[in-house]
């Protein structure tokens, strides 16, 4: 045990008082001395401890730090206030190409375009200013920059920048986070293109486009669905799908949305209704998509207005080709008939309950009430009495004729300078339509229409002209017809009398000469070196010709008029007749005939059809000159027109060709020397039934016909 030296002595006399009673007072104090050292000595070693871990944790952290500083793909850099690079993670190298330590030796003009250089200085300045006036340092700094890669290429980069301090929290510097975004704006870019091609191709489609939520609710609309309701996009917006369909559109917004549920798509026909009450025909087509996060219906209307005015134009025009059919199929006794029925059907074509047709005389320059429907007046026009009117004298119809174009008057009970005047127990007129009829470049007649429910428009006067103008050419025909019937019953009359007044004397000749040739032959005075006989036989020879003669006449004759009655013929049927009829010649000659299995049948009069036949296979039969004589009948075809098509020929040496554009004349004389109308009738009945014939050579005479089904 170490002694203490007399300072040390006198030191703890001065600290230990002399007093015993002190004793106990400085045991206490010592006692409170060493537990005050244990517990500092305690404290010592912890905060010793303390500081040895949190060593340990700065060690940890900055390996962790640089650990995820070199790991991620992003760059991190430090920088001075001078822009000079202090740090550059080893990122950079991936990102620009650069090394750490070229980056560090780069300056930042040769790190960035001018442009993003000239940002960053402006930022610095910005930051300075906001530093010196006590702004938050702790703020983060976010650019975006185009840096330079070592390439040559442009690197978009997105920085998060925060600053750097000294103890003092002055701005020594800037540490940042740098990340590539090139790909990220090119599809920002690519994004914003198709945005906007998607709302240019929005905005300028032809059809109203609508988006609407799952209460029906507008969320977009494009310009043309605004331009054809007549609605801002900002009203449309306003609006649901309800407020712009008529009340009768079945497809309201909830049966549109059930029916989506379960087809996902839907198109359908409604009615749109625009702000100033005008509907517009819509075909809407539907479908679910996906718009900003929400389940909506995208719809798409295309206006039909011109779709639905043209089917009806075509209906309109159906509708005269059927009045025309049903006109033209109308069996009628006269002209008149013919215009009362043409009147039904105009009236029925254009909705109207009154009906005329006025005849026009341009040389009198007057007109004649010739048809009229019989609810226009209360009693008929009294017999022989016609209603007729001067040119000069009449408004409406007058105009008409004056000016070659059809009038209307859809308010006739207004007053007007053109209103017509009608007898007393007319019916009264509110609506009125006038279309002047024309043949050729004149006016023959016009045709008026009252009383239509609605208004009569242009659709009812083009519709009216056409088919009153077809229905004038139909009656020409019929008064063609009419005159031809006239031509043909006075032909048949004078054919018949001629006839008639011919054969009597030859009859009566040939009588006498038979009377004669039986006297003589009993008298004994025949065949005795006279001639009486030859002489008598050349009478009876002549008059048997001349009765053919007559009766080929009378044939011609009947061929060219109109069959009084037609029937369906059997041209089998009539072709067995006739080589029945023929049989002896046919077998007297040794030919051979070649029928067609089903020769067909022929709307026609029976005897028509047995002339053209007869007269055609009587020639080939008769002049066929082959050892070995064919006639063939061939049936060629039929066509959807009614049409039939025959060839007649035989295998002889032919038609003379100077004799082929001749064959068909009336007692045309070829190179036999005989002359005949048997073919001149076959290309009468021909021509009657519409079609045509032609002889030709082709390893023998050649007779092609065309005969269609008789029609009226």
């Amino acid at each position: 045990m170490r002694s203490m030296s007399g300072h040390q002595t006198d030191k703890v006399r001065r600290l230990w008082p002399a007093s015993e009673e002190n004793r106990e007072e400085l045991d206490a104090r010592v006692q409170e001395l060493t537990s005050e050292l244990a517990i500092a000595n305690s404290m010592l070693r912890t905060q010793i401890k303390e500081r040895n871990r949190s060593e340990r944790e700065l060690r940890e952290s900055k390996e962790k730090y640089r650990f995820l500083v070199e790991a991620v793909n992003d760059f991190v850099w430090m920088v001075d206030l001078d822009l000079r690079v202090t740090y550059a993670s080893p990122s950079i190298e991936k990102l620009l190409g650069y090394t750490v330590e070229e980056q560090m030796e780069r300056a930042v003009e040769e790190q960035m375009t001018p442009e993003s250089v000239d940002l960053v200085w402006e930022t610095i300045a910005t930051e300075l200013e906001r530093e010196a006036e006590g702004a938050d340092p702790d703020r983060a700094i976010r650019l975006e920059l185009d840096f330079l890669h070592k390439t040559g290429s442009i690197v978009k980069v997105a920085l998060n920048i925060g600053i750097v301090r000294d103890e003092d929290e002055k701005p020594i510097g800037a540490i940042g986070v740098a990340r590539d975004v090139t790909e990220h704006r090119k599809a920002e870019q690519e994004l914003a293109f198709s945005e906007q091609k998607f709302r240019t191709l929005f905005d300028n489609a032809s059809d109203a486009i609508f988006i609407r939520n799952a209460e029906g609710r507008f969320v977009e609309a494009n310009r043309m669905a605004c331009d054809r309701l007549s609605y801002t996009r900002d009203e449309l917006l306003a609006m649901t799908a309800t407020d712009v369909i008529t009340l009768e559109s079945g497809y309201t917004f909830p049966v549109i949305a059930d029916e989506l549920k379960g087809k996902g798509t839907l198109i359908f026909e409604t009615d749109q209704l625009t702000r100033d009450g005008k509907v517009i025909p819509t075909e809407m087509s539907c479908r679910v998509m996906d718009y900003g996060g929400e389940q909506c219906i995208l719809s798409i209307g295309r206006d039909i207005t011109e779709r639905i005015e043209a089917e009806a134009k075509a209906k309109l025009n159906e509708a005269r080709m059927e009045s025309l059919l049903r006109i033209h199929q109308c069996r009628t006794e006269s002209v008149d008939e013919l215009l009362d029925y043409a009147l039904e059907e105009a009236m029925s074509l254009t909705g109207s309950k009154l009906g005329y047709i006025f005849f026009y005389d341009e040389e009198k320059k007057e007109l004649e009430l010739n048809t009229w429907s019989s609810e226009a007046m209360s009693h008929e026009a009294e017999p022989g009495k016609t209603l007729t009117a001067l040119l000069d004298k009449t408004g409406l119809l007058g105009d008409t004729i004056r000016q070659a174009r059809p009038i209307v008057l859809n308010d006739f009970q207004e007053p007007h300078s053109l209103r017509l005047v009608f007898p007393e127990g007319h019916s009264p007129l509110y609506k009125f339509l006038a279309v002047p009829v024309f043949n050729d470049d004149q006016i023959v007649g016009v045709v008026g229409m009252a009383n239509k429910e609605t208004d009569y428009n242009e659709s009812d006067m083009r519709q009216l002209a056409l088919l009153m103008n077809s229905v004038w050419h139909i009656t020409e025909r019929k008064r063609a017809e009419e005159r031809f019937m006239k031509i043909n019953e006075e032909l048949d009359g004078y054919a018949h009398t001629v006839s008639h007044d011919l054969k009597g004397p030859l009859t009566a000749i040939l009588l006498g000469a038979s009377t004669l040739q039986g006297i003589l032959g009993d008298m004994g005075l025949l065949g005795k070196g006279t001639n009486i006989d030859e002489v008598l036989e050349l009478i009876i020879e002549t008059i048997w010709k001349s009765n053919d003669l007559i009766n080929d006449l009378l044939a011609l004759a009947e061929s060219g008029q109109e069959p009084k009655e037609v029937e369906d013929v059997d041209v089998g049927e009539v072709l067995d007749r006739i080589l029945l009829e023929n049989l002896c010649v046919i077998e007297e000659k040794g030919t051979k005939v070649v029928a067609a299995e089903h020769p067909g049948h022929v709307v026609a009069a029976p005897t028509h059809v047995y002339q053209l036949f007869s007269n055609l296979v009587r020639n080939c039969v008769k002049y066929c000159d082959n050892p070995h004589p064919t006639v063939y009948i061939e049936h060629l075809r039929d066509d959807s027109e009614g049409g039939h098509e025959f060839l007649i020929r035989d295998n002889g040496s032919g038609i003379p060709p100077e004799s082929l554009d001749h064959i068909f004349a009336p007692f045309f004389k070829g190179q036999n020397g005989e002359t005949g109308i048997g073919l001149a009738t076959v290309e009468k009945i021909v021509n009657l039934y519409d079609g045509d014939i032609k002889a030709y050579n082709d390893h023998g005479a050649c007779f092609e016909f065309t005969i269609k089904d008789y029609c009226r």
